[in-house]
């Protein structure tokens, strides 16, 4: 082998090596951003969801689950209500 083969195939390798690595970088980029997004919108529509249960117009409890926990939760607002007038519901579900 020449010297100059050597260093043609040294020069494929190195411009192979470094596109794989820019590519895995770029994936691992869009991977990344596409979870945060994904995230960032899970949670958006879950506040979204827990407010409009804890509407006062309702005055509803409604139960919050995660895993091998759960709670009652209610508007406070509907809390005030309930001391200023004892015949409000302020139980649902």
């Amino acid at each position: 082998m020449t010297s100059k083969r050597i260093v043609t195939i040294i020069l494929i390798c190195y411009v192979l090596v470094s596109a794989g690595y820019i590519s895995y970088r770029l994936w691992q980029d869009f991977v990344d951003h596409y979870s945060t997004q994904a995230f960032a919108q899970g949670k958006a529509a879950t506040i979204q969801a827990v407010i409009e249960q804890a509407s006062p117009t309702t005055c509803k409890s409604f139960t919050v689950y995660d895993v091998d926990q759960q709670v009652q939760l209610i508007n406070t607002a509907c809390l005030t209500n309930q001391a200023a007038d004892p015949s409000a519901p302020t139980t649902g579900q």
